[in-house]
């Protein structure tokens, strides 16, 4: 049973009733009292379809996208780019999985899975027909082996969810039972069991071997990663491909000649400017998904000319929103208020959106120290819109004559490399996904990846009030959540000016893809996917 969807939520303050409005009344599922109907909060537009056409076996796929060089890991847990995030769900499964508006936790490798009352104990029913890719049957030990490996220190889910359990208190009650206690009351730890980084592996054999839909024939960093069908899917009759070959492209450029061309069926996150040609051309099938992703610029906290948090409130208020939306992205994407999720649940959007105000950006970095002071502004041609909005936000920031800001692009193979430019640039700009939950989001920029490095007594204010929302029912969970997105709006370096639509594109061949608001190409959820003719 999912205790998480529908949340049960008979205690909602007064406070929150007057602070989250009409839209967070439906997240707590009273959109009655709010007087609006709703679906559960969905952002997905339509699929491309095929539901009248009998899926038909065999074929190879082969997706581009933009990587990240000889950066490209093949690991759940330390993956940054879009390759590394699409090879993530076809070698590994999770134990739960979210639908496609984000509004429902749904069963994966866990056909069955509940909270105690008091919160404190979580119980996991595997499916019993799974194998991995060596043959090894998926039991609870397997399980248990993968809660434990996340309590160690140094892995990416300790902060995140192994801290909150010790070792040995996640047992194997029987052969496909699992039961995890955790240190502290825990109301809602499931959809951040959707999230990737908590695949399910072996770990008794390599890091490769999962119970996904396909299995990992060869992986080249930067170039490729070629995966055959798992003839022992635990998802009958999945996957109908015979083959799928993700390819890594450095440039959007380079990209879009090999759709055209015919090198790949498809490609996530088309250039803005490039959708119109491709809704023109019957060949192309174009995928639509609204969803809560931020594009981001950023700023480090912990040095360099925004370090002062005044400067950082100067800068926010010196980008002219709607202006980066109408260009930048063309139309494709909604007004951001610096805070991640929105549409997600817990999301504050009592925030109005911030306006110019050069004035108060004059008096505050002014104080700040760095008023007409030149700082460069590093951006690539990772994802959509993203060389195009540095520009003309450089522009805006040198029109008001403040600041000099020159744009630096570099080579999109080394934008998310940690071992060349990722987290070290003082002002830069990231794609905030994916977002499964607003948890999630928060915890993955700051205590998996600090990109701002923001540290200090409001960061450990802000982390206290998260580590609190999880063990409340969810009227108290908005009180505190409000609280801290409060926090973070006024002390972290993340300027989020929008939440960024999904747009990729596929040939009319290419059929089964269902837009998911995580992330692109219906999440990278290949095992639906067939090729017609």
């Amino acid at each position: 049973m999912d205790t998480n969807s529908p949340f049960q939520l008979p205690n909602v303050s007064r406070r929150t009733l007057l602070r989250v409005g009409a839209s967070g009344l439906a997240a707590f599922g009273l959109a009655s009292l709010a007087g609006c109907a709703t679906d559960g909060g969905a952002l997905v537009s339509p699929s491309n379809g095929a539901s009248d056409l009998i899926p038909k076996r065999g074929g190879v796929l082969k997706i581009g996208l933009i990587g990240g060089g000889s950066g490209e890991v093949m690991s759940p847990y330390t993956g940054a780019t879009m390759a590394d995030h699409a090879r993530t769900p076809q070698v590994w499964d999770t134990l739960v999985t979210l639908s496609p508006d984000l509004g429902t936790v749904e069963p994966s490798l866990a056909e069955e899975f509940s909270m105690s009352d008091d919160f404190l104990t979580m119980t996991l029913k595997l499916r019993e027909d799974v194998v991995f890719h060596n043959g090894k049957e998926l039991t609870a030990e397997d399980v248990v082996k993968n809660f434990r490996a996340w309590t160690e220190p140094d892995n990416r889910n300790y902060s995140t969810f192994g801290k909150k359990y010790d070792a040995d208190s996640v047992v194997a009650v029987d052969k496909y039972t699992v039961q995890a206690t955790f240190n502290q009351p825990w109301a809602r730890p499931f959809t951040g069991l959707a999230w990737a980084s908590y695949s399910i592996w072996t770990m008794d054999a390599g890091d490769f071997i999962g119970t996904g839909p396909f299995i990992l024939e060869s992986f080249n960093p930067g170039k490729s990663s070629v995966m055959v069908a798992n003839p022992n899917y635990w998802q009958e009759g999945l996957p109908y491909l015979d083959r799928l070959e993700i390819l890594s492209f450095n440039d959007n450029d380079s990209l879009i000649n090999a759709v055209r061309s015919g090198e790949v069926q498809g490609m996530a996150q088309v250039p803005f400017a490039q959708v119109p040609a491709f809704e023109a051309d019957s060949t192309f099938n174009v995928i639509k998904a609204k969803s809560p992703n931020n594009s981001c610029f950023l700023v480090r906290t912990d040095e360099g000319p925004f370090e002062d948090v005044r400067a950082r409130k100067a800068l926010k208020l010196l980008a002219d929103r709607q202006q980066l939306i109408d260009v930048a992205l063309l139309g494709n994407g909604e007004l951001g208020n610096d805070l991640f999720g929105p549409g997600l649940q817990f999301f504050d959007d009592s925030v109005p959106v911030p306006g110019q105000d050069v004035d108060e950006a004059r008096s505050l970095f002014k104080a700040a120290g760095i008023l007409n002071q030149e700082v460069s502004l590093q951006t690539a041609d990772v994802s959509a819109g993203m060389v195009e909005s540095a520009v003309l936000f450089a522009e805006q920031i040198n029109n008001t004559g403040l600041l000099k800001v020159n744009v630096k692009k570099v080579d999109p193979g080394a934008f998310y490399d940690p071992t060349q430019l990722w987290m070290k640039s003082h002002f830069t700009q990231t794609d905030c996904a994916p977002v499964p939950s607003l948890p999630a989001v928060y915890q993955g920029r700051t205590v998996v990846f600090n990109e701002t490095h923001w540290e200090g007594p409001k960061r450990e204010e802000f982390d206290r009030l998260l580590n609190s929302a999880d063990g409340v029912d969810v009227g108290l969970a908005q009180d505190m959540w409000i609280d801290a997105q409060t926090i973070w709006r006024e002390e972290n370096g993340y300027l989020a000016w929008n939440s960024l639509n999904l747009i990729d594109v596929v040939t009319q061949q290419v059929k089964g893809i269902v837009p998911h608001s995580a992330e692109p190409l219906g999440s990278y959820r290949f095992l639906n996917v067939w090729l017609q003719g």
